[in-house]
């Protein structure tokens, strides 16, 4: 029995370890972790707090068990005044899980910080969830989950969808960025629940996205191309703006015009810029003529193959969260309106392709209840933002069915519907 005592100790130091970390456990939700080539990726939920539970249980039943054999095994669980603290502190912590799950029945999400990526070309070789793409320089790994949601066949967080348009069934596409491939479920989700119960028009509807984190324009431009463009969409909404104007080691230009140049050439461009270029001096993205010419772009192509445009301007918190300055080196005021610059352009190319254009950004600067759409970053949509991003593209959708306005290149007709939609919460089939 000499093996006993060590052994005790070894499963209360575990147990006390597991203790201790349940808070910053609970917080993370993930780790990632890499060990030169090798690497992995985890998420355990409510793991740390079965294990736990299993563990003390099990040292207990043993305990007992030696005490009716006339043995006694006490460590450190066995002493007054360490399972009092400890037990205290479960009791605490215990109420994490639970409030957890009362706040998700409730529709409440846990504010996560935002994806951003920073032009790195390495990046994809530290996050499993992803993988490097010759032609979109990453996507999503099918069989991997986001937040939850599982990665369809086609390469996006989704419900799994039949590639194949069926007869009579109007499709429409969301394509973006986090903001768009973000949330279980993400907008496009709730917005194919509102088509599909009250459909705008005659025949069958159905939405899905095509949107990808770190997703900028230029990649926006791609995607529809090689991807979007082959499912045969009627109506696509473009909702881009966010990594545009994010500081990188290059620009996206940059990456797409040296694609598959190979690691030696790859590391040799970052070492030259890693001694030329200061921090500050880091190219954003995609500059603003740049983005101005790639949306276009991506408008005319949309049209030039039947399909309807309609154009989302990026709507943001009153403040984004300080988190984003310290990754990008400049004041929050600096980006406030730097990103308001881009929303800006996003509108004067809908003026000038005459597109339907919902201005979210703008709605959502008088709304009373802004601060209820945004995760704790000031970016991305928690639910309720979702709900109502899904609401304006129906809304619009709808409106357009109705006056005939969708297809015409005249997006005046919209006009009149998008200062009400969010007084307006009597939606058919909106889940609540």
């Amino acid at each position: 029995m000499r093996f006993l005592r060590p052994a005790f100790y070894i499963l209360d130091a575990i147990a006390i370890g597991l203790v201790l970390s349940l808070p910053a456990l609970w917080l993370m939700g993930r780790i990632r972790a890499e060990l030169g080539p090798v690497g992995f990726s985890m998420s355990w939920g409510p793991r740390p707090f079965v294990a736990l539970a299993v563990l003390v249980v099990l040292r207990s039943v043993t305990a007992s068990r030696l005490r009716s054999r006339g043995l006694e095994c006490r460590a450190w669980l066995g002493r007054a005044w360490i399972k009092k603290v400890l037990l205290s502190l479960a009791v605490l912590i215990a109420v994490l899980p639970l409030m957890d799950l009362v706040l998700s029945a409730k529709g409440y999400e846990r504010n996560a910080l935002p994806i951003v990526m920073q032009g790195d070309e390495d990046w994809t070789d530290a996050d499993a969830r992803f993988e490097s793409d010759a032609r979109l320089l990453w996507r999503f790994k099918h069989g991997t989950s986001i937040h939850g949601q599982s990665v369809n066949t086609l390469g996006f967080p989704e419900r799994e969808v039949d590639p194949r348009k069926r007869p009579d069934t109007t499709r429409v596409i969301c394509l973006g960025d986090s903001c768009t491939a973000d949330g279980v479920p993400p907008y496009s989700s709730i917005l194919h629940e509102l088509l599909t119960n009250a459909p705008p028009a005659a025949g069958s509807w159905e939405a899905l996205h095509n949107g990808v984190h770190g997703y900028s324009i230029l990649q926006g431009v791609e995607q529809f191309r090689h991807t979007t463009v082959g499912l045969q969409p009627d109506i696509v909404t473009i909702y881009f703006g966010w990594n545009a104007h994010w500081r990188g080691e290059q620009t996206d230009a940059e990456q797409f015009a040296t694609r598959g140049a190979g690691p030696i050439l790859s590391a040799l461009r970052r070492l030259y810029r890693s001694s030329s270029r200061p921090d500050q001096a880091r190219p954003l993205r995609v500059p603003s003529s740049q983005y101005t010419n790639a949306l276009t772009t991506l408008v005319r192509e949309i049209r030039a193959e039947g399909i309807i445009p309609i154009i989302i301007t990026a709507p943001r918190a009153e403040h984004l969260s300080s988190v984003i300055a310290d990754r990008q080196g400049n004041p929050l005021d600096e980006i406030h309106e730097l990103h308001d610059h881009y929303a800006a352009l996003t509108r004067s190319v809908a003026s000038a392709e005459q597109v339907i254009l919902i201005d979210a950004a703008r709605l959502v600067e008088t709304h009373p209840g802004r601060h209820e759409f945004f995760r704790a970053d000031g970016i991305h949509l928690r639910l309720a933002g979702r709900r109502k991003m899904a609401e304006l593209i129906y809304r619009t959708i709808r409106h357009g069915a109705k006056h005939r306005a969708v297809g015409l290149p005249d997006a005046r007709l919209m006009l009149p519907l998008l200062h009400e939609v969010w007084a307006d919460d009597d939606l058919p089939g909106a889940r609540r």
